[in-house]
């Protein structure tokens, strides 16, 4: 149904309803008045009669009653048809013969009693024909409700044109401009006057239309800035020589770059939507799996947020060595993690030359380095006869250096033993108080070159450790001769330890200029060295800490430092402590 049927057929109904009420209710209602009006009439017409024909009655005369009845029936015969006279027995007067009642639906006996003093003379009673009255009365209420139904016929249409023009057009017109809006037709506008409903939803709508173009207009330049951003991304991504790869929290991929696919041998519609572990030797496959179900389950963290060398397996089964780095990230309600990759197949094989290099140019070296500085010594002391004093000089300069030849070379050696992973231990239980005081003696000639007083201020007694001990005083030697160089003429250099929460910290104190703050985050660096141009020019390699710091780590300890400049610094490490078993 339509909108101009649907806003009609209350109207119609409505005078459907008023056609039924008229006709069977109000109708029936007319007609019944009518009749009742009719006996009224009649009733009044009998009683004009009542004395005449009381007296007749009285008086015995009955040609005048029939005279008068006959006359009276004559003169309303359209509507009297039949009048009967009794008198107080119930015996019929008039008409002289016998009368029946007449039988017809339209017919009405009215009876009505003759009285004198309360006491009756007599009874007539009158049969009236009402059918041509009802017939008059019918045909006036049917004009009645033709006109009825004419005028609200009448209505009806006004009505259906007015709505039409005022309700039904505007809809119409703005179920069009719907279908356009719909369509992208955004700057369409719609002619509104007035202050009612549809016209206020007509301005909406206009209000709206302007509101979708501006919309539309600033989302298309949002796509087409995200399109040129997501190509600008995508071409950045593609050239970066390291490989990025997306999985969502389950292991499945879910995107792959273009260096991804050079390192791995897959291109990205082959790993999308596959398994992480389609990348990994089977060695790493239970690992991963394990691994993430551990951090997605209690946030444990293995790889995440750390750069790690591991194994990748390209598409042709080559098992290679990896750099990898693992972050996680969330968009929305979704858990992602993003690995950038690494192949460090040509770093580790360019290492691993560098590293058979160093080995094989130190020990060349470093066996004449040893016969030289042998010899020098025994020239120097005297072994070959007195030397003028310049010469000898010169051969102790020559054997100054040599010495911190021999001592690049041991250093060099070491970190690339620690770098290689080849540096042995040879941990024991050990007590620490004779350690200290070794590394004291050990340090004591160098400190007194430079005119230093070593002094152990604190050094517990009874505390055991499990730790290689020449490896030990190597750190200690370190941080000892480091201190001493640092430190200014005629001061102290302080050895203190001190056992705490199940640890033994040692550290080593010198009163000298301190460390610049510019120099603390790369102190313990390879070759880094601070700049001692204003105490004393001595040789350092600049590897010492960084050895330092692999060797207190191997034995799951941990180094440190505190410095102010111009007050000195404290080089500490601490070890876990054994406990001393008990004698049974």
């Amino acid at each position: 149904m339509g909108l101009l049927g649907k806003l009609l057929l209350p109207i119609l109904i409505g005078v459907f309803g008023f056609a039924i009420v008229i006709h069977f209710y109000w109708g029936e209602s007319l007609q019944n008045d009518k009749q009742e009006t009719i006996i009224a009439q009649e009733i009044r017409v009998l009683k004009t009669l009542e004395p005449g024909l009381i007296r007749a009655l009285l008086a015995g005369d009955l040609a005048a009653l029939h005279s008068g009845l006959s006359h009276t029936h004559r003169t309303h015969k359209n509507r009297w048809k039949q009048v009967v006279l009794s008198n107080q027995n119930g015996v019929q007067i008039y008409p002289i013969k016998k009368t029946t009642p007449l039988g017809n639906n339209n017919y009405i006996t009215l009876s009505h009693l003759l009285l004198v003093d309360n006491e009756s003379v007599g009874n007539i009673q009158l049969t009236i024909d009402v059918t041509q009255d009802l017939q008059i009365e019918k045909q006036r209420i049917f004009n009645l409700e033709l006109i009825t139904l004419l005028l609200f016929a009448v209505i009806g249409l006004v009505s259906a044109f007015w709505q039409n023009a005022v309700i039904r057009k505007p809809i119409l017109r703005l179920e069009k401009a719907a279908s356009r809006l719909a369509d992208g037709d955004y700057k369409i506008k719609l002619p509104h006057k007035g202050n009612d409903e549809i016209s206020n939803l007509t301005a909406a709508f206009n209000t709206m239309g302007e509101e979708l173009w501006r919309t539309t207009d600033s989302l298309q330049e949002l796509v087409q800035t995200s399109r040129a951003n997501e190509v600008r991304i995508s071409t950045v991504l593609n050239n970066i020589a390291d490989g990025i790869i997306t999985t969502d929290e389950t292991g499945i991929i879910e995107s792959f770059t273009l260096a991804a696919s050079k390192i791995f041998g897959y291109t990205e519609e082959e790993v999308k939507g596959k398994n992480i572990t389609l990348l990994m030797p089977v060695t790493y496959k239970k690992a991963h799996s394990e691994g993430l179900q551990q951090y997605i389950k209690n946030n444990n963290k293995t790889i995440i947020d750390n750069r790690v060398e591991v194994e990748g397996q390209r598409k042709n089964g080559d098992i290679f060595p990896l750099e990898l780095s693992i972050n996680e990230m969330k968009i929305g309600n979704q858990r992602l993690f993003s690995g950038i990759a690494r192949d460090i197949t040509k770093h580790k094989r360019t290492e691993k030359l560098k590293n058979e290099f160093v080995s094989t140019v130190s020990h060349e070296l470093r066996t004449p380095l040893t016969s030289i500085s042998g010899s020098l010594r025994l020239i120097i002391g005297g072994a070959l006869g007195d030397i003028p004093s310049q010469v000898k000089e010169m051969l102790i300069i020559a054997n100054n250096n040599t010495d911190r030849l021999l001592l690049l070379i041991n250093d060099i050696l070491d970190m690339q033993k620690i770098e290689a992973g080849n540096m042995t231990f040879v941990p024991c239980i050990m007590e620490v108080e004779p350690l200290i005081k070794q590394a004291v003696e050990v340090n004591q000639a160098y400190a007194e070159q430079f005119s230093i007083n070593l002094k152990i201020i604190n050094n517990q007694k009874n505390i055991q450790i499990n730790a290689d001990s020449a490896r030990l005083i190597q750190v200690l030697y370190n941080l000892i001769s480091n201190a001493v160089k640092f430190s200014p003429t005629g001061s102290t250099v302080e050895l203190n330890s001190i056992a705490m929460d199940g640890h033994i910290n040692i550290s080593v104190i010198d009163h000298g200029t301190g460390i610049p703050t510019s120099f603390h985050n790369k102190l313990f660096e390879k070759f880094t060295q601070a700049d001692s141009s204003n105490t004393r020019k001595t040789g350092s390699t600049g590897l010492g800490l960084s050895i330092s710091k692999a060797i207190i780590e191997k034995h799951e300890g941990e180094i440190g430092f505190s410095t102010e400049e111009g007050a000195g610094s404290c080089f500490w490490f601490k070890l876990p402590i054994v406990p001393h078993k008990k004698k049974t």
